[in-house]
């Protein structure tokens, strides 16, 4: 075979091998509907409409008209909200937990380069 026509089937070859890499990228089978036995939703349209809370009122309905207002009142509120819906809250340490310590570390030597 010749220069040229090892060329030609290098390309023709290559080509073949990104057209089909390319065509099995396109293919795409839907999303599972169910995961671990949990629904799940990745269709945006699916979503319903939901309207976040004003930061700059209280829970109660009163506006926010100062700092202090906010970090006392406002500001608990949200965070529990977080607690409620998304993050939710450590658990404090139980009564009974205790700790014993059985080593303190090994003492290390930090020595220089030059030996001191």
């Amino acid at each position: 075979m010749s220069f040229k026509y090892c060329c030609l089937f290098a390309s023709l070859a290559t080509s073949l091998v990104l057209s089909i890499c390319v065509a099995s990228g396109q293919t795409q089978t839907a999303p599972p509907k169910i995961v671990a036995g949990i629904p799940v939703n990745y269709d945006e349209s699916l979503v319903g409409s939901y309207t976040l809370p004003d930061l700059l009122v209280l829970a109660d309905g009163k506006p926010v008209r100062d700092a202090k207002t906010w970090f006392k009142n406002r500001r608990p509120e949200i965070v529990r909200l977080f607690e409620e819906n998304q993050f939710g809250r450590s658990p404090g340490r139980p009564a009974n937990m205790s700790f014993d310590v059985f080593d303190k570390g090994t003492h290390w030597t930090v020595r220089r380069c030059d030996g001191r």
